[in-house]
Formats: C-alpha cells, sequence, structure tokens
C-alpha cells in the first residue's frame, strides 16, 4: 500500500517548529541587518519565534493525525476490497 514515516507524528512536528522558529528570527535579524527599524528586542523576537513555532508544529501535528486516520481508513478498505 503506502510507506508511512518512521519517525513519530510529534517529533516530526517538533522538528518542523524548530525550523520554522529559527527561520523566524533570521528573518527579523536580516530586517535589522537591512536597515530596517523592528520595534521588538531580541527577548521579544525570541518568544515571537518560539510560539510561532508551536503554532506550526500544533498544526501539522493536527494535520499529520488526520492524515494517519485517513489513510488507516484507506487502507483497511483497500485490504477488504482484496478478499
Amino acid at each position: 500500500m503506502t510507506q508511512k514515516p518512521k519517525t513519530p507524528v510529534w517529533k516530526r512536528a517538533a522538528m518542523r517548529g524548530v525550523v520554522v522558529a529559527a527561520v523566524m528570527i533570521a528573518l527579523v535579524e536580516l530586517l535589522r541587518l537591512s536597515g530596517r527599524e523592528v520595534s521588538a528586542d531580541r527577548t521579544q523576537e525570541i518568544i515571537i519565534a518560539i510560539a510561532g513555532g508551536a503554532v506550526w508544529a500544533t498544526f501539522y501535528a493536527l494535520m499529520a493525525t488526520g492524515v494517519d486516520k485517513m489513510m488507516k481508513k484507506m487502507e483497511s478498505a483497500a485490504k477488504s476490497e482484496e478478499k
């Protein structure tokens, strides 16, 4: 049928959340380097980036869990049709 990823959903979601947080921090730092004024200090920037990464990880985990459930239903339906 289909190949499921070997890593658990929470680990994939956490990895994507960390990547999003790192990208958000990098983009704000690029704005600072280009001379643009950023109204947040670095502590606020880090908190916002971590919160953004956590939100992204939550959305990814919800979507991945939904897709896993859907794939299980499709596989069980396909197996019952094969019999």
